[in-house]
């Protein structure tokens, strides 16, 4: 059982590894190469998307894949360690399963990886090192990264953001005047909430035009609304309510409510 455990951790590492054995050879091409390489693919793309660029004299078009060329090779990087972050996050998968941890781990495994690939080039004729090429190459990895965050982003703003009620809370919650005895249902949404230690704090965002002389008349407004949602939502979450805020667009103050 271990022995097929530790087979396949290193077979999940396998694919990241022949990745990275592709930019390696990239990376060992001559300055001369590289360059000449780069500029047939981009004069072939430039090609097939560009009617105006098929049809231009050979100095322009010299001068256009001149001029593209360095953005050419800036999204062959991003591209590349893209790739390589995603194959990374893949890789540790066996080794944690937080994303969290995973992502970390491909973060720095594609910094210490872009890092030795610029050294690389430095001993390669007509090559140098860049630290500017190692953040883009880190910005490609942190793309990748943004798009497997994004359905824990997703879910953590359903959670956090505009939930929606109905819930029953006592009346004397919503209108202390009612028999407590009583329950309405209670339909809204909640704008946003934090949980820290749990405990959660609950903001209503509002757009009145306030003044420091109507505010406590709006806190006295608003102060059964907030009771009430922070019932309700206390009930949903089995978390107890410590705070309740109200922010103020028009004077972009945040307000605790007691």
């Amino acid at each position: 059982m271990i022995q097929s455990s530790r087979q396949a951790r290193a077979a999940a590492l396998l694919p990241a590894m022949a990745w990275y054995g592709v930019i390696w050879r990239f990376s060992s091409q001559t300055a001369a190469v590289s360059g000449n390489l780069s500029d047939r693919l981009l004069y072939r793309l430039m090609e097939l998307w560009s009617p105006a660029f098929a049809t231009a004299t050979e100095p322009i078009r010299a001068a256009a894949v001149e001029l593209l060329s360095f953005f050419e090779r800036k999204a062959a990087h991003m591209f590349l360690y893209f790739v390589l972050a995603l194959l990374v996050c893949f890789a540790t998968r066996f080794f944690t399963r937080r994303m969290r941890g995973r992502m970390g781990l491909a973060v720095l495994a594609c910094g210490l990886l872009a890092g030795l690939d610029e050294y690389h080039q430095t001993l390669v004729p007509g090559r140098s090192g860049e630290l500017r090429d190692v953040l883009v190459d880190l910005c490609g990895a942190a793309i990748a990264l943004g798009f497997l965050a994004l359905p824990d982003l997703a879910r953590w703003g359903r959670r956090s953001f505009g939930v929606p009620l109905p819930a029953l809370v006592p009346a004397a919650v919503c209108c202390p005047e009612l028999d407590g005895t009583d329950e309405v249902l209670l339909q809204g949404v909640v704008d946003l909430y934090a949980v820290k230690d749990g405990a959660v704090t609950v903001v209503d965002f509002k757009t009145d035009r306030v003044t420091e002389a109507s505010l406590p008349e709006k806190l006295d407004y608003y102060r059964p609304q907030l009771a009430a949602y922070s019932r309700a939502l206390a009930d949903i979450l089995g978390k107890p309510i410590v705070r309740r805020v109200l922010y103020f667009f028009h004077t972009g103050q945040a307000v605790e409510v007691g």
